[in-house]
Parts: C-alpha cells; sequence; structure tokens
C-alpha cells in the first residue's frame, strides 16, 4: 500500500509520539 506508506509518514510528522505502526 504506498498509499498508506505516504499517510504514515504524514502523519508521523504531525505527531511523531504516534508510531507509524499504529497506522497500520
Amino acid at each position: 500500500m504506498i498509499g498508506a506508506h505516504f499517510l504514515v509518514k504524514m502523519r508521523a510528522r504531525r505527531s511523531r509520539r504516534a508510531p507509524s505502526i499504529s497506522f497500520k
């Protein structure tokens, strides 16, 4: 899921507290 990966990067930049794994 390339789109999901991109969202994770954007979300991680806004919320460095939340881990990228949480998005999955």
